[in-house]
This record gives C-alpha cells, structure tokens and sequence, in this order.
C-alpha cells in the first residue's frame, strides 16, 4: 500500500492540515528534517514530483534563512556555527546545525578558559557586567 493510499484510507490530507508557513519547518533543524522526511514518504516514488516539492521546501528554507548568522549570541558564547560561517544576507544553515549539534574542541575549550580566567582575575569587573 502506497503513502497516498494510506492515507486515503484514513481519511487524512496532510497538506491541508499542516501549517506550512510555521517557522518552525524553516527555522529548525528538527521541523526542516522532518518535514524533508515527510516529502520523501509522500512524494518519493515519483521522482518528478519529489524533485519539484523538495526543491520548492529547500527554496522556502533558504529564504528564511538569509538574516541569520552564525555570529555569537551572547558574550558567553564565542561562535553560534554547526558547520561553517554564515553571514546575514547569505544562504546556509549552519546556525541550526549549531543548535541542534553545539561545537566543542580545543578552540571552544581555550575561549572558555580564557573567559573563566578573566572572571576569576577580575571577579568585580565580572560581577559588574553581569549585574551584580
């Protein structure tokens, strides 16, 4: 039984239920990974339609992506990047990636040494910009 059979038979157009204009489809690695998945269950056994729904989805992802970057969110942070740099403008979604998968290493490690050390060098400095 095909996807579309199955969902005749329950009754059920999942097209018509789904808000596609959600961010959260867009703007989340999750939703965009899950509703990848889902054009591929309903559409991968035509490869005309699938083409044309996955590339008409990635188009959607890419445009409401292009104002984000992966620059450091906070001061506490010293880059939001999952994969490679990403400015404002450019297409990418690296900034998910580093949602869904935070970076480590030894250039993580060292930014965060270095900031615990300043804390602990100038504890009033610290206290000061973090409101205390």
């Amino acid at each position: 039984m095909t996807e579309e059979e199955k969902m005749e038979e329950w009754n059920l157009d999942i097209e018509s239920i789904q808000d596609h204009e959600d961010p959260y489809w867009t703007r989340d690695l999750r939703g965009m990974l899950g509703m990848t998945d889902q054009i591929m269950r309903l559409y991968g056994m035509d490869e005309g339609v699938f083409k044309e729904r996955i590339s008409e989805f990635m188009w959607r992802v890419v445009q409401a992506n292009l104002d984000a970057t992966t620059d450091p969110r906070h001061e506490n942070e010293m880059e939001h990047c999952g994969t490679f740099p990403k400015w404002k403008g450019e297409p990418g979604i690296s900034h998910l990636i580093a949602d869904a998968y935070p970076r480590g290493g030894p250039h993580v490690d060292a930014f965060n040494q270095s900031r615990l050390s300043d804390e602990q060098s100038h504890p009033d400095k610290t206290n000061l910009q973090n409101g205390r």
